[in-house]
């Protein structure tokens, strides 16, 4: 889906520029279409993606948003 793409696109860009409130607003919209869509894992993977903006460093961000990239790279396959 392109909204998926868009989405994660624009996290990745914003994880670039260490802007944390547009990766959560970000993370917040594709949990939304996760849930909209019943993608579980996907839903799951943005949680703990959110999950890490609030509370974990840079690397674990950075290990949640490659696993929500690959969750995502999945269901396009």
């Amino acid at each position: 889906c392109s909204e998926l793409d868009q989405q994660i696109n624009s996290i990745h860009l914003a994880f670039s520029r260490q802007d944390t409130l547009t990766m959560r607003d970000h993370a917040h919209q594709l949990a939304g279409l996760a849930g909209l869509l019943d993608l579980v894992e996907l839903e799951a993977a943005t949680m703990a993606f959110s999950q890490a903006l609030k509370t974990a460093g840079w690397k674990q961000i950075w290990i949640q948003l490659w696993h929500l990239k690959r969750v995502i790279a999945a269901l396009e396959a």
